[in-house]
């Protein structure tokens, strides 16, 4: 998502989906429903939760994955002064300034939204959903496995499916696995995945090149395959660092040669004026 005083552009799905975002109302730009006003501020919380906050106090809402913005009901007059700002639970506050005073109140966001969305008829197309996922870095090695999984409930006639988005691909084999249910109208799509790290370095010639090249960060994200301005669901990221993870070593207790496997030390004397002084 980029800004400017009064356009807010977004782009979704692998820059498959961009635009500018629109009043859900009018279908307008953003930059007509500011009525002359400018961005104060966008914050946007760890699960793609954002507030528009204009410079004349007017508040305006949207997600990830939702191409228009909804008017929220004015929270202060246009002559205060205040900011937002979220802890890491995710919970949003209302930081007022008052001279040299600050104060500090909850923002209920999710009622907001849901006042607001109310008015235009809008529903989230699913009744939950759920994943594993979670902000912890998991390290996969050569014959490391991690598994995560995505849960979506929705109603039988909407065909509704569990994304999964990974940057990065390439480092990781993948096994999909997709359980689905259906019980008195009600849908119920399982979606697993096992990350893996499995490749035969053996017979590649530049062997240290390729291993530094299969060695990174993988970031995934489960997603419904459709959401909406109500749907208020967490949607977490997970980190994979594959290649060799920090706690593991490699310890030699004894040398030897590759021909001649000798159990016991082998010592063998440096021909100086052959090969030169090492230290030089």
């Amino acid at each position: 998502v980029l800004w400017d005083d009064d356009t807010v552009f977004y782009t979704y799905k692998h820059h498959t989906q961009y635009g500018y975002f629109q009043d859900a109302v009018t279908k307008s730009k953003f930059s007509a429903v500011s009525k002359g006003s400018t961005i104060h501020q966008i914050i946007i919380d760890y699960i793609g939760n954002a507030i528009i906050k204009l410079k004349n106090n007017a508040l305006f809402f949207f997600k990830f994955e939702v191409t228009d913005i909804v008017k929220l009901t004015p929270w202060e007059n246009n002559l205060k002064k205040f900011i937002f700002y979220f802890n890491p639970s995710g919970d949003f506050y209302l930081l007022t300034l008052n001279g040299t005073n600050i104060t500090r109140q909850v923002y209920p966001m999710k009622l907001e939204v849901l006042s607001a969305a109310s008015k235009l008829n809008v529903i989230c197309p699913y009744i939950s959903f759920e994943s594993n996922l979670d902000l912890t870095i998991h390290y996969v090695d050569m014959g490391d496995k991690v598994t995560f999984w995505g849960q979506i409930v929705f109603l039988e006639n909407k065909g509704l499916l569990v994304d999964v988005k990974i940057y990065r691909p390439e480092l990781l084999k993948t096994k999909d696995v997709i359980h689905y249910e259906i019980a008195r109208g009600i849908c119920t799509k399982n979606k697993t995945v096992t990350f893996y790290h499995e490749r035969d370095y053996s017979e590649l010639p530049d062997y240290r090149t390729q291993v530094a090249l299969s060695q990174g960060i993988v970031t995934l994200q489960f997603q419904p395959s459709e959401s909406g301005k109500t749907c208020l669901t967490k949607s977490k990221l997970s980190h994979i660092r594959v290649g060799c993870p920090p706690w593991k070593s490699i310890i030699v207790s004894k040398k030897y040669l590759r021909d001649e496997r000798h159990k016991g030390n082998k010592e063998v004397i440096f021909d100086i004026d052959k090969y030169g002084c090492p230290l030089q």
